[in-house]
C-alpha cells in the first residue's frame, strides 16, 4: 500500500478578515529619534512595541487547510517524506513615498522603491522570517507532523500581517531643506496556496485564495507631527477559496518548483526601500518644487 491523497476533499478556512482595517500608526523608534510611520492592518497590532525594525504584530488573518490522506500500516516511512503546508506569492505594484518642504520653496522628493534597480523583480515567492523551510511559509510540514493517521486528514496552518515602516523626514538634495512625508502608497497582491508535495518532489496544489492590500495615505503636519488622511483607494480585499492551483500568470510559472522562485518577502521589500532612499533616479527624484499633493495646510508652524 502507499500513501494516497484525496485532493478533491481539500478545504481552507480563513478567520480574522472582518477585523482588518488598513491604517497607519505614527511612532518613534526610541527616545529622541525621528518619528516613523507604520502602515499595518489593525488586527493584532501593537504600536507601542514598534522599533526601527518593525512592529509587534500577530497574524491579521489566519487560515487552516485540511485534506484527506490515506495511510496504511506500512506507510510510515513514506509519510515522513510527504509535506503539507502553505506557499505564498507576492506582487508589489507600488511602494512610493512623497516628501515635501514646510514651504513651497523647500521643494519635494519622491522615493519609488518598486522600480529597479532597488527592486529587481515585482513578483516572487513570499516567505516567513528567515525562510527556514523553503518554499513553505512555516516549519513542521512533514507528513508525520501534519497527518492524523487515525482520522485520515492532513492539517496545515498559516497567517499573515504585511506592514511597512518608513521615515517621516528626508533632506532634499536640491534645496538643502528638510522634506516631510506627504504621501505613502503601498500596493501589494498575494496568492496563498495550500499544497502537498510527494516524496518525488511533485506538488499538488490543492486550493488557493488571492488577497490584496493598498495603503494610500496623505499627511499634513501639525505641531511637528504627521497627521494621516486617507488618500486614494486604501483597502483590504480577501478573495474566495478556490480548489486547485492558481491561474494568475504572475504565479503559474512558480508552481512546478516554488523553491526556485525569486524570494520576495519582508526582507527583500525592506532592502529595496532602504536602497531606494538614497539612490539615483528613478528610485529617488529630488525637485526644487513640491511633488504630488501639496495642500495649503500641509505644514502648520
Amino acid at each position: 500500500m502507499a500513501v494516497s491523497l484525496n485532493a478533491s476533499s481539500a478545504t481552507v478556512t480563513i478567520t480574522g478578515v472582518n477585523k482588518i482595517v488598513p491604517t497607519v500608526a505614527v511612532v518613534r523608534a526610541g527616545a529622541g529619534t525621528d518619528l516613523l510611520v507604520n502602515a499595518h492592518l489593525s488586527n493584532n497590532f501593537d504600536a507601542g512595541a514598534t522599533s526601527i525594525t518593525g512592529a509587534a504584530a500577530g497574524e491579521a488573518w489566519h487560515a487552516v487547510g485540511k485534506v484527506g490522506v490515506g495511510v496504511g500500516p506500512g506507510d510510515a516511512a513514506e509519510l515522513a517524506q510527504w509535506n503539507f503546508g502553505f506557499l505564498q506569492f507576492q506582487k508589489i505594484n507600488a511602494l512610493t513615498l512623497y516628501y515635501n518642504g514646510a514651504t513651497r520653496n523647500g521643494g519635494g522628493l519622491v522615493v519609488q522603491a518598486h522600480f529597479p534597480p532597488a527592486l529587481g523583480r515585482a513578483s516572487g515567492r513570499d516567505s516567513g522570517t528567515l525562510d527556514p523551510n523553503p518554499p513553505w511559509l512555516r516549519v513542521g510540514t512533514a507528513g508525520t507532523l501534519t497527518v492524523d493517521v487515525a482520522k485520515g486528514v492532513a492539517t496545515a496552518e498559516t497567517g499573515d500581517h504585511p506592514m511597512v515602516l518608513v521615515g517621516s523626514r528626508r533632506q532634499n538634495a536640491k534645496t538643502a531643506s528638510t522634506n516631510y512625508l506627504s504621501q505613502l502608497v503601498d500596493d501589494r497582491q498575494f496568492v496563498t496556496v495550500f499544497s502537498a508535495r510527494d516524496p518525488q518532489g511533485v506538488y499538488t496544489h490543492l486550493a488557493h485564495f488571492a488577497w490584496s492590500v493598498v495603503w494610500d495615505f496623505n499627511f499634513v503636519w501639525v505641531d511637528s507631527e504627521p497627521r494621516p488622511r486617507r488618500g486614494g483607494p486604501t483597502r483590504f480585499t480577501m478573495g474566495p477559496v478556490v480548489l486547485g492551483p492558481p491561474t494568475d500568470p504572475s504565479v503559474t510559472g512558480f508552481l512546478a518548483n516554488p523553491a526556485a522562485a525569486v524570494k520576495l518577502g519582508t526582507s527583500e521589500q525592506r532592502a529595496a526601500l532602504l536602497s531606494a532612499i538614497n539612490a539615483p533616479p528613478p528610485n529617488r527624484i529630488d525637485s526644487e518644487d513640491p511633488i504630488g499633493a501639496y495642500p495649503d495646510d500641509f505644514y502648520t508652524f
